[in-house]
């Protein structure tokens, strides 16, 4: 990864990549976008490495804080961030409706 900049970085190992950036809206702050690891490689200990590489990174370029998101139904990756003491800082809900399907609608 590279110190400064508003890119961070990108990083790999053999079956996984990662992406991370400054936080615009909070110089030292690393948001810590996206991992993922190939499902053959799965179960392997490469998103541990990678979000590893992560948080070493930021401690040592002077970043405050990082921050990542999951799905809450990602208990591997749920499982990756606890373990290196990320905590739930708030969730977020997604609705969705799809048109056409027949559901009553409310009067408005």
């Amino acid at each position: 990864m590279a110190p400064g900049g508003d890119r961070a970085g990108h990083g790999r190992l053999p079956g996984g990549d990662q992406s991370a950036c400054r936080d615009p809206g909070q110089a030292d702050v690393l948001a810590q976008h996206f991992t993922g690891v190939h499902p053959d490689h799965r179960g392997l200990g490469i998103a541990l490495a990678l979000k590893c590489l992560v948080t070493r990174y930021a401690q040592q370029d002077g970043y405050r804080q990082v921050t990542t998101a999951t799905q809450e139904t990602n208990a591997a990756m749920l499982a990756v961030n606890r373990r290196l003491g990320f905590r739930v800082a708030y969730s977020h809900l997604r609705l969705e409706r799809f048109p056409g399907h027949s559901r009553r609608t409310a009067d408005v």
